[in-house]
């Protein structure tokens, strides 16, 4: 089959790992990046119909996207990627329209709105005292090709399908749950294999999202599932959609182990009018509990801080937004076992729609919080001293992901209030 190409849009920053101040390429969006993301996506998909067989998934994706083996050779992938001419960069140091410029006060900037996209960004991107950013970027509208060479067979409609769940529901580069790296596929040219056709392949738009209250195939996907089926008996599976009797140890697109819905109130007219809206309110839902003596808006802090951090209490709700969670006086909270874990949060913020009309899509995958035979175990540590164990469950991840999305989706969207989440 010739190359396929189709036209993409960035929607939000696209912070591409590599893609640094010192590159003398410019490099902004790359291709091992965006073949990541399929592969990623695959697996979601793939994953919701096989269940825990591990080993077929793996030798799905093989069949997909190529692999290695165990032998001197790997599996050549059958899908090749180009991208012709990059993006802009906008370097970090560049004037951004949504954030105070050079000369701001620190009042200033506490206040402006861009300080909660940078709050989103984490401390890996941005620099949230001084409300600037720490990496390159490829700004939103910026538009590029990206040439595809599917092959034929039915994982050439299944290569395309993990490219527009990363667009339609993921993102390219870092930060995607906070909703960064958003893409759209705005066009195409050159033949689609069936079942795609240069309607079905374009990102939807908040039409789509509006009923959507799980992460589960929806048109055109829906199309797609043929081919997959197809694929998983051809490798001797069996595809079964109620397959996860229990919490899958990865995200899998689920009926029963998702859950998704789309923020009320009046549509945003900006993508960072949005993200910082989500940012705060975010904020605002860890920190659910009011500490009018602090020295800093908003004036809350996440109920852990004294009902386990300084407190009795073995109990850590809040780590299953994700951790580490680091706290002021050096105290960190993460994941050990053989060495330390990161556990990456369950709960996505995407904005979607078009300019002018955007809201928030947020979903979350109710997944085993620490999954395995030997899983880590959460501990309380201070500045490396002795660490003390505390507990988060997989019911923890269920049920804030609930509180989160059933608050964003109510008519008027506002703070969340004190003690909307439970405390430890």
């Amino acid at each position: 089959m010739p190359w396929l190409t189709l036209r993409l849009q960035v929607t939000t920053p696209l912070f591409n790992g590599g893609a640094d101040v010192g590159d003398t390429d410019g490099t902004g969006v790359r291709v091992p990046s965006v073949r990541g993301a399929m592969r990623w996506w695959f697996r979601a998909l793939a994953g919701g119909l096989v269940g825990p067989d591990l080993e077929l998934l793996w030798r799905l994706e093989r069949k997909v996207f190529g692999g290695a083996t165990t032998g001197d050779k790997g599996v050549p992938s059958p899908i090749r990627l180009r991208i012709p001419e990059q993006p802009s960069l906008t370097l970090a140091n560049a004037r951004h329209d949504f954030l105070p410029g050079p000369q701001a006060t620190s009042r200033e900037r506490a206040e402006h709105n861009g300080y909660w996209i940078v709050y989103l960004l984490g401390q890996g991107l941005g620099n949230l005292r001084e409300c600037s950013l720490r990496r390159p970027y490829v700004a939103p509208g910026e538009e590029f090709d990206l040439k595809i060479d599917v092959g034929g067979g039915p994982h050439a409609a299944l290569a395309l399908a993990s490219l527009w769940l990363t667009c339609a529901y993921g993102g390219v580069g870092s930060r995607i749950r906070r909703g960064f790296g958003g893409l759209r596929i705005i066009g195409s040219s050159g033949a689609l294999p069936e079942p795609w056709t240069p309607q079905s392949i374009l990102t939807p738009g908040l039409e789509h999202y509006t009923d959507l209250r799980h992460l589960w195939p929806k048109d055109p996907i829906v199309a797609c599932m043929k081919p997959l089926v197809s694929l998983i008996e051809s490798e001797r599976g069996r595809a079964d959609p109620d397959a996860w009797r229990r919490p899958p140890p990865f995200p899998v697109l689920s009926r029963k182990y998702t859950t998704a819905g789309l923020s009320g109130d009046a549509p945003f007219t900006t993508w960072d009018s949005l993200l910082s809206h989500a940012g705060e309110q975010l904020r605002l839902f860890r920190g659910s509990e009011e500490h009018p003596d602090v020295r800093y808006t908003p004036r809350v802090k996440t109920p852990e801080w004294e009902g386990t951090v300084h407190g009795d209490s073995n109990r850590f709700p809040v780590g299953a937004l994700g951790l580490p969670v680091v706290y002021k006086d050096g105290y960190v909270v993460n994941a050990w076992g053989d060495k330390e874990h990161r556990r990456a949060s369950p709960v996505w913020l995407r904005p979607v729609g078009s300019p002018g009309d955007l809201r928030l899509f947020s979903f979350a995958f109710l997944g085993d919080f620490l999954p395995g035979p030997n899983a880590p175990e959460v501990r309380l540590r201070r500045r490396g001293g002795p660490a003390r164990p505390l507990h988060i469950n997989t019911e923890d991840v269920r049920t804030l992901a609930q509180i989160w999305i059933d608050q964003l989706a109510k008519p008027e969207w506002e703070w969340f209030p004190p003690d909307s989440r439970p405390a430890p």
